[in-house]
């Protein structure tokens, strides 16, 4: 009930194939609004953003690194987010690409697991994002 009252959603998450060029659109898609809607990225994801660069061109050439190695534009990857992206919400337009679709389980499902897996959590202090200018 207490992860229900913080997170009311209830999506579905969806499973998709999506290029290395596609994630960068996506990510690209952050800025691409007045008031910009930054994407939470997992663990092993990292990437470098200059916000003084125009929208379109804000994420830092080279940057994009999954697991510590480049991302490989050409190359395919499965993501996971909700339904509600993948279906283009909130202005990301380039999940609707994604190919391959899986429909798991609830957002409120799996976190309710991860909490049964992982629990106590412990503060991620790493830096997946980093703003450079």
């Amino acid at each position: 009930g207490e992860l229900f009252t913080v997170h009311p959603f209830g999506n579905m998450l969806v499973t998709m194939t999506l290029t290395g060029e596609q994630i960068v659109q996506i990510l690209e898609q952050q800025w691409q609004r007045e008031r910009p809607r930054p994407l939470h990225v997992s663990r092993g994801f990292n990437y470098e953003w200059n916000g003084k660069a125009p929208p379109g061109q804000r994420v830092v050439p080279g940057s994009v690194t999954l697991h510590g190695k480049p991302l490989d534009r050409a190359a395919s990857y499965r993501v996971t987010v909700n339904n509600f992206l993948a279906d283009g919400g909130d202005g990301f337009p380039a999940f609707v690409q994604g190919e391959q679709r899986v429909v798991g389980i609830t957002d409120i499902e799996a976190m309710i697991d991860y909490l049964r897996t992982h629990s106590p959590l412990s503060r991620d202090t790493g830096t997946r994002i980093r703003r450079v200018e």
